[in-house]
């Protein structure tokens, strides 16, 4: 599920792109702003979840929370 969130908010943030440097929208537009920021705080709710994730089980395996 995460990545799918993931690719959802890279394929609005390089649409945006396409779309701005094809001529098709203007880069000041509301709809362009828009897609940048729908698509970066998608990134962004991705990368503190996952982030936290990871710091919490790198510092849970350095301090050998798994019991083996």
């Amino acid at each position: 599920m995460i990545q799918v969130i993931s690719i959802l908010g890279a394929i609005q943030i390089l649409s945006a792109y396409v779309l701005g440097q094809t001529g098709r929208l203007k880069t000041g537009s509301p709809h362009y702003n828009l897609l940048n920021f729908v698509g970066s705080s998608l990134l962004t709710v991705v990368a503190v979840l996952y982030g936290f994730r990871l710091i919490r089980y790198s510092s849970c395996a350095s301090l050998r929370c798994f019991h083996s």
